[in-house]
């Protein structure tokens, strides 16, 4: 019953599935590009713009740095030079991480 429900409103609505994108669905990741670039970007009056903007880069680069202290393995030799798995060597890494 789900399944013609939707199959019923994909076509009033006009919807095409992604196997109907091309042969196969081969061309779908192309047509969603195409549409990601096409958006347009709608900023809301009486925001700061540029903080509206760079907001999404400043949440994500904290929670990507938590990365920099993690060990991800084994120190590994690379022409005669052992080179730790890790960015930063913080003898506080999970400190570093919980605050």
């Amino acid at each position: 019953m789900v399944y013609a429900e939707r199959r019923v409103s994909a076509f009033m609505q006009g919807r095409l599935g992604p196997n109907r994108v091309g042969p196969q669905g081969l061309l779908q990741p192309i047509a969603d590009g195409i549409k990601f670039l096409m958006k347009e970007d709608i900023i809301p009056a009486g925001v700061d713009k540029p903080i509206f903007i760079l907001a999404p880069a400043i949440l994500l680069i904290p929670a990507l740095m938590t990365f920099a202290v993690i060990p991800f393995g084994s120190d590994i030799s690379l022409f005669g030079r052992q080179i730790p798995l890790q960015v930063a060597d913080v003898n506080v890494g999970i400190l570093y991480i919980l605050a």
